[in-house]
């Protein structure tokens, strides 16, 4: 729901998706490979550059702001999701037995709107860590992470918005998203940091899906 002529704007990183917190958002068509199961490890990264972090930890229509998650429209189904909850990375998803949501919230290290910033959420497969500019800012060790997969579903993923209700918009600019079909390591994260394009540079980061560089 994009207009390429407008809403693809040049950018230090080249040309980016500039989301207006309105009705802009991009569907990836679904593909087996786009559910994952987070006890075989998982990592989506981006760089984006926020134009509006308001809301505070107040949950509402319009935050957390949805960066990409892959939901059935109601939640009840979620793979996975990456979030921005008033300048704070979340990072969920809904465990297997359909009994609870699985959510590492960062605390602290806010994002500044109008910056870009580096952001890497990983499942480990026991584990759950957020990284902003690379470096850990956040982990879950134990408990859900550690004993749980995800809901899968045939939806599509959804970048910019929440299916459920479609709300929730990003408003701000992204670039160099990435799903990464296993846990990056700390290193990894460096470098992609100091390199957005590093997984087109370097085999070692395969495999890897791009749905906004594609």
């Amino acid at each position: 729901n994009m207009d390429p002529a407008t809403d693809w704007v040049p950018s230090e990183f080249g040309s980016v998706i500039d989301i207006d917190g309105g009705n802009d958002y991009l569907n990836v068509t679904h593909q087996g490979e786009l559910n994952r199961q987070m006890t075989d490890g998982f990592t989506a990264s981006a760089w984006i550059n926020m134009n509006d972090i308001s809301g505070g930890d107040v949950y509402s229509d319009d935050n957390p702001r949805t960066l990409i998650g892959k939901d059935d429209g109601t939640l009840a189904e979620l793979n996975y999701m990456v979030r921005i909850l008033g300048g704070k990375i979340s990072f969920l998803y809904r465990n297997a037995t359909d009994t609870n949501y699985v959510t590492e919230n960062m605390n602290s290290h806010v994002i500044t709107a109008g910056v870009w910033h580096h952001v890497t959420c990983v499942h480990t497969g026991s584990a759950m860590l957020l990284y902003l500019d690379g470096m850990l800012q956040a982990s879950m060790h134990g408990g859900d992470p550690a004993t749980t997969d995800s809901q899968t579903n045939t939806r599509v993923v959804q970048i910019g918005q929440m299916r459920a209700g479609a709300k929730r918009q990003l408003n701000g600019k992204i670039a160099s998203l990435y799903l990464h079909f296993r846990p990056l390591q700390p290193s990894e994260i460096r470098t992609l940091y100091r390199d957005p394009l590093a997984p087109f540079r370097q085999r070692r980061f395969t495999p890897t899906y791009s749905p906004v560089e594609e």
